[in-house]
């Protein structure tokens, strides 16, 4: 099923404004922002398209009408061979996109990212205090941190960074200036082994079945494992896979002790799959930053040097609730932008707007498209 979203259409944003190594000149800002906007028209022409019109009165009889049209477009590993001078104009000439493949296809195309995709990785369990039979969740939780780093920096397309120490969403927006930005990504692994149990029981009533005269033994439990890929922007969910594995019958205690090995190897096998799966599928889709603007004209991205930013490198500024999806309305292209670097730090950048305008939408829908 074809689809039109932020991530498909960035790709292809990104990928028209990438030309060959071999260019020892890159195309002046305007002209270079240009050839993209009417490349991108005419991949939108060549889409469905879908177009809605809405008419009504005033209160004085004047006649208003609203027309949105919508294209299908899906413009996935779309890459510019190369920008074609005609007539003295200039025409981005773009390779053939896996336009009806859907992102999961393994024989997507699509050349990968330089930039190394920064994320947290946070892990979730529950019960979270430590009751009769689950003491092994934190030992679970570590090991399956550590498993999956391992597994997605071995290719150095990852890059893992620590949680924001704010404590709310109020805390990030008051001192946002100096807190360094959140990353692109956020991985979220879940552990749940909760049984249903009785509405009155207390985490007391369960410590105290160590002492009571029943089974030495705490009996087999189902692990629900859940992995998942957010982006930050748009909070969208760009992959997931779920799992139940059996933890075995344990004596009754109340210390920490090593992972039974049986279960431990099914937990790897399953951690391994998804770890190849979610590269797999990342392939196929463009990195998509956050940007503000920050005053004196700079704009704020959240991806630095540890990312591969450089300065001098150019992104594409889009409000990705219009593009591409929008592309065909009236002024939708008119208001994207061409940003160059000018700083880089650790996990940030600053750029400038050197062609184009900036986008008149809320400054939340704001995506800056790495080159």
């Amino acid at each position: 099923m074809r689809r039109c979203s932020l991530l498909v259409g960035a790709a292809a944003l990104t990928a028209a404004l990438s030309a060959p190594p071999g260019n020892a000149q890159r195309p002046a800002p305007e002209e270079q922002l240009q050839a993209i906007r009417t490349a991108l028209i005419e991949k939108a022409l060549a889409s469905p398209t879908r177009v809605r019109s809405m008419g009504w009165l005033d209160e004085s009889g004047a006649l208003h009408e609203n027309t949105r049209v919508e294209s299908n477009l899906n413009l996935r590993g779309v890459r510019v061979l190369s920008y074609l001078e005609e007539a003295g104009v200039l025409k981005a000439e773009l390779a053939p996109g896996d336009t009806d493949r859907d992102a999961t296809d393994a024989a997507c195309q699509t050349p990968a990212s330089p930039l190394r995709r920064q994320t947290t990785l946070a892990v979730r369990y529950t019960p979270t205090d430590g009751r009769l039979g689950y003491t092994f969740l934190p030992t679970l939780g570590q090991w399956s941190r550590e498993m999956i780093e391992r597994r997605l920096a071995r290719g150095n397309g990852w890059l893992f960074s620590a949680p924001s120490t704010a404590q709310s969403t109020y805390e990030r927006v008051l001192y946002e200036s100096s807190l360094p930005p959140e990353p692109p990504y956020a991985l979220v692994l879940e552990l749940n082994a909760q049984r249903e149990e009785p509405a009155d029981r207390s985490w007391l009533s369960s410590v105290m079945q160590v002492f009571e005269a029943s089974p030495n033994q705490v009996a087999a439990r189902a692990v629900k494992f859940s992995l998942r890929l957010e982006e930050r922007h748009g909070n969208r969910t760009l992959w997931q896979r779920k799992a139940v594995i059996a933890y075995p019958p344990e004596d009754k205690q109340l210390t920490q002790r090593p992972l039974p090995d049986a279960f431990a190897r099914d937990v790897e096998e399953h951690l391994i799959v998804w770890s190849d799966a979610l590269e797999t599928q990342l392939r196929c889709e463009p990195v998509v930053l956050s940007a503000a603007p920050t005053g004196a004209g700079l704009v704020r991205i959240n991806a630095g040097a540890r990312s591969g930013l450089t300065t001098g490198e150019r992104l594409l500024l889009v409000d990705s609730t219009r593009v591409p999806i929008r592309a065909l309305e009236v002024d939708a292209l008119q208001h994207t932008a061409l940003l160059e670097v000018v700083t880089v730090e650790r996990d940030e950048a600053q750029a400038r707007i050197v062609a184009g305008t900036a986008p008149a939408g809320s400054l939340a829908h704001w995506a800056a498209l790495p080159l």
